[in-house]
C-alpha cells in the first residue's frame, strides 16, 4: 500500500470519528475502509483466492447486493473485515464460544483451526502495548495476540511475499 493511501484512510477514519460525536473505538465503518483500501492493493492473482476463500460464506456479507456487480467482491472483502467484531454479537452468533479476553485462560488461545475454528479468540483482535515515560517495568502483554497471530497466519506465504508474487 502506498503511504499516500495509508495516509488519506487514516485521516479519513480520523475526520469521521472526530465528526460523529462520541467515541465509540473502532467500528465496522472503519474496518471496511481499511478493507477497501487494502482490496485496491491486491494483486489480481490473490483477488481472485481471496473470493475463493470469502466464498465459503463464513463471513458477514449483509449489504454486498447493494454494490454494483463489478464491486461486487470488494464488497464482500469488505464486508468480511466485520467479522472479529460480528461474531462476538451472542444474540447473533449462538454458535460461537467465547472463550474469554486472556488467551492464557484459554487452551484453543494458540490454535489455528481454519475456518471452521468456533472460538471468539477476542485476544486475536487486539494487542495492548504497555508504555512508560519513565521506564518503570510493565506487565507485557499476552504472548499469544493479534500481532503473533498474523505473524503464524502469514509463515505459510512467506516465501510468496519474499518472490513478490502476492
Amino acid at each position: 500500500m502506498s503511504r499516500k493511501a495509508a495516509l488519506a484512510a487514516m485521516l479519513t477514519v480520523l475526520l469521521q470519528a472526530v465528526a460523529s460525536g462520541p467515541a465509540v473505538a473502532w467500528n465496522d465503518q472503519g474496518h471496511m475502509m481499511v478493507a477497501a483500501v487494502a482490496y485496491d492493493q491486491l494483486k489480481p492473482k490473490v483477488k481472485q483466492r481471496v473470493g475463493q476463500l470469502l466464498a465459503l460464506d463464513k463471513y458477514p456479507t449483509k449489504g454486498r447486493d447493494n454494490a454494483r456487480p463489478e464491486d461486487h467482491a470488494k464488497a464482500v472483502f469488505m464486508m468480511a473485515a466485520t467479522a472479529p467484531d460480528a461474531i462476538k454479537d451472542k444474540t447473533a452468533h449462538p454458535e460461537y464460544i467465547n472463550d474469554g479476553e486472556d488467551p492464557t485462560k484459554s487452551p484453543a488461545a494458540s490454535l489455528n483451526e481454519g475456518f471452521e475454528d468456533m472460538n471468539m479468540h477476542k485476544y486475536w483482535h487486539y494487542v495492548d502495548i504497555p508504555f512508560s515515560p519513565d521506564n518503570t517495568s510493565l506487565v507485557q502483554p499476552p504472548t499469544v495476540n493479534v500481532q503473533e497471530r498474523i505473524g503464524v497466519f502469514r509463515r505459510p506465504w512467506s516465501p510468496m511475499l519474499r518472490k513478490g508474487t502476492l
